[in-house]
């Protein structure tokens, strides 16, 4: 039996001194990622192209639209954000900084806040100093680790970044 006060099991409730942290949080890295020229995009929750980015598309949490396409959960942030910049803001504008701060879902209830920045044409080095810059500013010791390379090939691929 599923009560009116039950949270999913992996979904995440702030309140109190939680939502303000989280919200802090947040706030000191939208500062950061202004002052070093970086716009904000949220980009929606639902996706027709999630599965692209996902070897294992079990993970996505489906829907289907009004004309019963495919839609799924936005479970990253990042391959939606490079479509939606590359293919479509990049008709009407040249910027290359986007930051992006989010929540993102993924099957069976787990949901994550993503922050996130991606520098189109930009190179590794600048990108890695932003990184690391940002983690510092948020008081954390930053340790660089290629976890997933299938997320940088595949945007290659796709999108020609």
């Amino acid at each position: 039996m599923v009560y009116e006060h039950e949270i999913p099991s992996k979904s995440r409730l702030y309140f109190g001194q939680s939502a303000k942290q989280k919200r802090e949080l947040e706030s000191r890295a939208s500062s950061f990622l202004y002052q070093n020229s970086f716009e904000e995009i949220v980009t929606p929750l639902l996706s027709y192209h999630q599965h692209q980015g996902f070897a294992d598309s079990k993970k996505l949490l489906k829907l289907n639209d009004e004309n019963n396409n495919e839609l799924t959960l936005r479970a990253d942030s990042t391959i939606d954000v490079v479509r939606i910049i590359t293919k479509r803001l990049g008709r009407t504008t040249n910027h290359k900084k986007w930051f992006y701060i989010q929540p993102v879902v993924t099957y069976p209830t787990v949901e994550n806040h993503q922050i996130g920045a991606e520098i189109i044409d930009g190179k590794l080095e600048d990108i890695l100093c932003v990184s690391v810059n940002l983690l510092q500013k948020l008081g954390k010791k930053p340790l660089v680790q290629v976890s997933n390379i299938v997320i940088p090939k595949l945007l290659n691929e796709r999108y020609g970044v």
